[in-house]
Protein backbone atom coordinates (compact mmCIF):
# COMPACT_ATOMS: atom_id res chain seq x y z
CA UNK A 1 0.00 0.00 0.00
CA UNK A 2 1.40 3.33 -1.39
CA UNK A 3 2.31 6.18 2.24
CA UNK A 4 1.67 9.50 1.52
CA UNK A 5 4.67 11.33 2.91
CA UNK A 6 4.40 15.27 3.24
CA UNK A 7 8.03 17.62 3.25
CA UNK A 8 7.98 20.63 3.91
CA UNK A 9 10.99 22.76 3.30
CA UNK A 10 11.57 21.26 0.11
CA UNK A 11 12.73 24.30 -1.26
CA UNK A 12 15.80 24.47 0.74
CA UNK A 13 18.77 22.59 0.42
CA UNK A 14 18.22 19.64 2.96
CA UNK A 15 14.37 19.48 1.32
CA UNK A 16 15.71 19.16 -2.26
CA UNK A 17 18.60 16.37 -1.31
CA UNK A 18 15.93 14.48 1.16
CA UNK A 19 13.21 14.51 -2.06
CA UNK A 20 15.40 13.51 -4.87
CA UNK A 21 16.38 10.46 -1.95
CA UNK A 22 12.73 9.94 -1.09
CA UNK A 23 11.45 9.89 -5.18
CA UNK A 24 13.63 6.99 -5.71
CA UNK A 25 11.64 4.74 -2.97
CA UNK A 26 8.91 2.36 -3.79
CA UNK A 27 5.47 2.47 -2.42
CA UNK A 28 5.95 6.50 -1.65
CA UNK A 29 4.01 9.59 -2.89
CA UNK A 30 5.98 12.35 -2.23
CA UNK A 31 4.09 15.85 -1.57
CA UNK A 32 6.07 18.51 -1.25
CA UNK A 33 5.96 22.24 0.27
CA UNK A 34 7.71 24.79 -0.52
CA UNK A 35 7.18 28.97 0.53
CA UNK A 36 8.76 29.60 -3.09
CA UNK A 37 5.92 29.94 -5.34
CA UNK A 38 8.19 29.47 -8.56
CA UNK A 39 8.69 25.99 -7.56
CA UNK A 40 5.09 25.17 -7.16
CA UNK A 41 3.86 22.41 -9.45
CA UNK A 42 1.16 19.16 -9.71
CA UNK A 43 3.18 17.75 -6.51
CA UNK A 44 5.04 20.99 -4.90
CA UNK A 45 2.52 23.14 -2.81
CA UNK A 46 3.38 27.11 -1.77
CA UNK A 47 2.45 27.38 1.96
CA UNK A 48 2.49 30.63 3.97
CA UNK A 49 3.91 28.95 7.01
CA UNK A 50 2.95 32.31 8.50
CA UNK A 51 -0.73 32.18 8.49
CA UNK A 52 -2.55 29.05 10.28
CA UNK A 53 -5.31 29.41 7.37
CA UNK A 54 -2.74 28.31 4.80
CA UNK A 55 -1.73 25.21 6.37
CA UNK A 56 -4.96 24.36 6.46
CA UNK A 57 -6.41 25.03 3.41
CA UNK A 58 -3.21 22.77 2.78
CA UNK A 59 -4.50 19.83 4.64
CA UNK A 60 -8.12 20.34 3.33
CA UNK A 61 -6.69 20.16 -0.26
CA UNK A 62 -4.01 16.74 0.50
CA UNK A 63 -6.80 15.26 2.49
CA UNK A 64 -9.50 15.71 -0.62
CA UNK A 65 -6.98 14.81 -3.28
CA UNK A 66 -4.81 12.24 -1.79
CA UNK A 67 -6.39 11.08 1.19
CA UNK A 68 -5.01 10.85 4.88
CA UNK A 69 -1.30 11.60 4.86
CA UNK A 70 0.98 8.90 6.92
CA UNK A 71 4.36 10.81 7.24
CA UNK A 72 5.11 14.44 7.80
CA UNK A 73 8.76 15.41 7.55
CA UNK A 74 8.59 19.04 8.98
CA UNK A 75 11.99 20.41 7.34
CA UNK A 76 10.75 24.26 6.88
CA UNK A 77 12.68 27.06 8.16
CA UNK A 78 14.42 30.49 7.29
CA UNK A 79 17.99 31.28 8.21
CA UNK A 80 19.77 33.61 5.44
CA UNK A 81 23.39 33.23 6.75
CA UNK A 82 25.45 30.13 7.32
CA UNK A 83 25.92 29.64 10.85
CA UNK A 84 22.73 30.47 13.59
CA UNK A 85 24.84 32.83 15.99
CA UNK A 86 25.70 35.12 12.69
CA UNK A 87 22.09 34.97 11.91
CA UNK A 88 21.12 36.49 15.17
CA UNK A 89 23.83 38.99 15.61
CA UNK A 90 23.30 40.11 11.84
CA UNK A 91 19.58 40.14 11.52
CA UNK A 92 16.66 43.08 12.54
CA UNK A 93 14.59 42.39 14.97
CA UNK A 94 11.78 42.36 12.38
CA UNK A 95 13.59 39.33 10.71
CA UNK A 96 14.34 37.15 13.65
CA UNK A 97 10.47 37.92 14.57
CA UNK A 98 9.39 36.28 10.62
CA UNK A 99 12.06 33.29 11.37
CA UNK A 100 10.20 32.54 14.36
CA UNK A 101 7.10 32.44 13.07
CA UNK A 102 8.09 30.07 10.41
CA UNK A 103 10.30 28.39 12.10
CA UNK A 104 8.34 27.51 15.40
CA UNK A 105 4.72 29.08 15.02
CA UNK A 106 4.09 27.45 11.30
CA UNK A 107 6.04 23.95 12.33
CA UNK A 108 3.77 23.50 15.09
CA UNK A 109 0.36 24.02 12.87
CA UNK A 110 2.12 21.99 10.58
CA UNK A 111 2.15 18.96 12.98
CA UNK A 112 -1.30 20.11 14.27
CA UNK A 113 -3.02 20.05 11.13
CA UNK A 114 -1.29 16.77 9.91
CA UNK A 115 -2.52 14.82 13.43
CA UNK A 116 -5.97 17.08 13.05
CA UNK A 117 -8.23 13.98 12.31
CA UNK A 118 -9.92 12.38 15.13
CA UNK A 119 -8.52 9.03 15.58
CA UNK A 120 -10.67 5.70 15.96
CA UNK A 121 -9.66 1.84 16.11
CA UNK A 122 -8.82 1.63 12.31
CA UNK A 123 -6.83 4.35 11.75
CA UNK A 124 -3.43 3.96 10.55
CA UNK A 125 -0.40 5.00 12.81
CA UNK A 126 1.16 8.55 11.91
CA UNK A 127 5.13 9.25 11.69
CA UNK A 128 6.00 13.23 12.25
CA UNK A 129 9.94 13.79 11.93
CA UNK A 130 10.59 17.37 13.24
CA UNK A 131 14.45 18.08 11.67
CA UNK A 132 15.70 21.35 13.41
CA UNK A 133 19.66 21.59 11.33
CA UNK A 134 21.51 24.65 12.48
CA UNK A 135 25.37 25.58 12.83
CA UNK A 136 25.82 27.57 15.64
Amino acid sequence: MTKLLILTGSGGYLGSKLSNKILGLNDIKLIKVTSNKSLTNKDTYNVNFKRSNSIIQFFKKIRKCYGEPDVLINNAAINTEKKFSDFIINSSDKRILETYLVNSFGSLLFIKYFLKKKPNNNDKKKIVINLLTRNV
